[in-house]
């Protein structure tokens, strides 16, 4: 029941689905989809069939949990860091910049956010 009412309320699965539904289309969203209906019930189901107490039973397990969620996160900071589009919307705010010629378009090549 706390699986199916929250898939309905605006949570943050629910915007981030939104967003990239918006920004890349439906069909390039359909992992992010299946990710999110798929892993929130399975995270749920695992809480409730004692998955704590299996890692309180081999507190191990928990350890390698972590670093491979450590890793995975480290992983996602280099991809995002080393990613080309960066560059891409780098170069074309400052080409904005030369065409329009005014201070307030370079705000954006300044200011990042």
């Amino acid at each position: 029941m706390f699986s199916f009412s929250t898939s309905l309320t605006p949570g943050p699965n629910n915007i981030m689905l939104l967003s990239s539904g918006l920004t890349f289309g439906y069909k390039k969203t359909i992992p992010h989809i299946l990710g999110v209906v798929i892993g929130f019930p399975l995270m749920t189901i695992f809480v409730g069939i004692g998955l704590g107490e299996f890692f309180k039973l081999y507190p191990i397990a928990f350890t390698i949990l972590k670093i491979m969620g450590i890793l995975y996160l480290l992983w996602l900071a280099w991809k995002i860091a080393n990613h080309y589009y960066y560059n891409d919307f780098f170069y074309n705010s400052i080409n904005i910049c030369k065409l329009l010629g005014n201070g307030w378009s370079c705000f954006k090549k300044i200011n990042k956010k």
